[in-house]
């Protein structure tokens, strides 16, 4: 099997990488490392894994319906894409995405159940002991180089205020805090700043099990487990589902500060019942919801950790995908 990347490899013109959170799972960041670290060849990744290898010249964000819109672009124009632990769960129905389904994929997974498809070569492995075994020799730069055009071309087109704040935020952060994310609008934009900030810090997000108001209990679990600086990102609704742990901060004193991205809404949810009803129910000021003043709740705790930054006005971007983003790459 390590004959048969070699050979796509060198057949291949536009090759990618494209990582998910099964590196991590394996233990094989730094045998990942180690593979790409000097080679031409870009690398793509699952928004929950876009820590991995955040920061370094040939990392060119993450994937996906969410997806930073020149990372969806450079997988568009891909002829081979070399998957390590993710498990592609691609909407096979999305107009946008289907066209993924006919490229060449090399598929290394520890479970080959994941990724099973007519035309893809599916390698089951560990990749702690697959990846140093495997030895690129692709160094063709001239697609290396249109990635970085495309990049340059389009990484401010989808920045707004609120994500140039959380950018801000990022920065000024020790190089060892970790950043925690709830669900919701508010993880989708820390996922824009952190990519645009290309900063490597650990950043926890909640995956697939989608609990709102999960981001300040998972800041004390991983102070507890790292007893590093934790950043705990927060929307206004998922910080009121939990805001009983600020009395665990008070107590123990621990130092987690809390970033709101207040919206004054169910924002996600809002999203939702505006397509599919063109009108909200229980999400927003005009129609019963409303946020606490969390300055004097702050106040009441003893506690001065509290950042708020507005994004009521501030919207999502919108990610064209493949040719669509043509106009903006030729300008």
């Amino acid at each position: 099997m390590i004959n048969t990347i070699q050979k796509e490899l060198n057949n291949s013109k536009r090759p990618v990488f494209l990582i998910g959170d099964g590196v991590r799972l394996s233990g094989a960041i730094e045998e990942f490392k180690n593979l790409v670290l000097n080679s031409s060849v870009p690398v793509l990744s699952s928004r929950f894994s876009q820590d991995i290898y955040s920061g370094y010249k040939n990392y060119f964000g993450f994937i996906g319906s969410h997806g930073t819109r020149y990372s969806n672009y450079i997988l568009s124009k891909s002829d081979l894409i070399i998957s390590l632990g993710n498990r592609l769960q691609f909407n096979k129905d999305s107009l946008t995405f289907k066209p993924i389904f006919q490229k060449k994929f090399i598929c290394v997974d520890v479970n080959k159940k994941e990724n099973i498809y007519p035309n893809w070569i599916n390698i089951k492995a560990d990749l702690k002991e697959f990846l140093p075994k495997l030895n690129l020799t692709f160094k063709d730069t001239q697609w290396f180089d249109f990635c970085v055009s495309v990049k340059n071309r389009l990484k401010e087109i989808d920045i707004n205020n609120g994500i140039r704040k959380i950018v801000k935020i990022l920065k000024e952060a020790e190089f060892d805090t970790i950043f925690t994310c709830d669900v919701g609008n508010n993880q989708l934009l820390l996922s824009y700043a952190y990519e645009y900030s290309g900063v490597n810090n650990r950043l926890i997000y909640s995956k697939s099990f989608g609990a709102l108001g999960c981001s300040l209990p998972k800041a004390i679990g991983a102070y507890w487990a790292y007893k590093k600086p934790v950043i705990c990102f927060s929307g206004d609704q998922g910080l009121m589902f939990n805001i009983q742990e600020l009395q665990y901060l008070k107590e123990h004193k621990i130092p987690i500060k809390v970033v709101l991205l207040n919206n004054n809404a169910s924002g996600m949810i809002l999203d939702v019942e505006m397509r599919k009803y063109d009108f909200p129910l229980q999400t927003t000021p005009l129609d019963g919801y409303s946020a606490i003043d969390f300055k004097k709740i702050f106040k009441a705790f003893n506690l001065d950790n509290l950042e708020i930054i507005d994004i009521t006005n501030e919207k999502l971007p919108y990610l064209p995908f493949g040719n669509e983003c043509w106009d903006f790459v030729t300008g």
